[in-house]
């Protein structure tokens, strides 16, 4: 290997002396969150190179040792993240990211939007109800609580009462929890589904 290739350190000492240059570990990571208002899921992707165990502070006082947690923030705030990758040979390497989660009383459009699933906890099927008092186009995600988009569409919000069914057994997903997810230019919304 070239010593003098990037990420490289000689930090390996071969019985007879000689060294032998291995990668450096590399922390890198990235998020999606459920919405930026607070209570909200984030779901962390490690990016990291070169490392096999985890260290992370969500900035709240909670940590973690999984590769790709998810963690949610009940309180509106600033939070820094911090990650630190370690390899058994060769040290560790640290990177820290800032979050900001809104409380959801600053925001007025949240008074005129109202979202609830019923039944909840769910054996298959659920009614999404979404009162409001504006007419808009929203996407409606179903995310897992590893961040993946299990489906996506697309309906009119009218003023009043809208109706839409979620079919939890027609998307062919494992039983656990999920988030449904409502996204338009003036709101974000989300709330947790348990899929028993």
């Amino acid at each position: 290997m070239d010593p003098n290739a990037i990420n490289y350190n000689p930090l390996a000492t071969n019985d007879d002396g000689s060294c032998e240059y291995v990668n450096l570990p590399v922390a890198n990571f990235n998020y999606t969150a459920s919405n930026d208002f607070a209570p909200t899921l984030f779901v962390f992707t490690n990016y990291s190179a070169n490392s096999d165990t985890y260290y992370w502070d969500f900035g709240d006082g909670t940590t973690s040792t999984d590769s790709s947690p998810w963690h949610s923030y009940t309180s509106p705030g600033q939070y820094s993240i911090l990650l630190v990758a370690y390899s058994p040979s060769c040290g560790n390497d640290s990177t820290q990211l800032s979050i900001e989660v809104i409380d959801p009383l600053s925001v007025e459009e949240r008074n005129w939007i109202d979202m609830q699933l019923y039944p909840n906890p769910t054996s298959g099927t659920a009614l999404l109800t979404i009162k409001s008092q504006i007419s808009e186009l929203v996407e409606l995600k179903i995310i897992d609580t590893e961040g993946r988009i299990i489906s996506i569409d697309n309906f009119n919000l009218q003023p009043g009462t809208n109706s839409y069914v979620i079919d939890l057994c027609e998307l062919g997903v494992s039983k656990g929890q999920y988030y449904v997810s409502i996204y338009a230019d003036t709101f974000e919304l989300s709330k947790a589904i348990i899929y028993r």
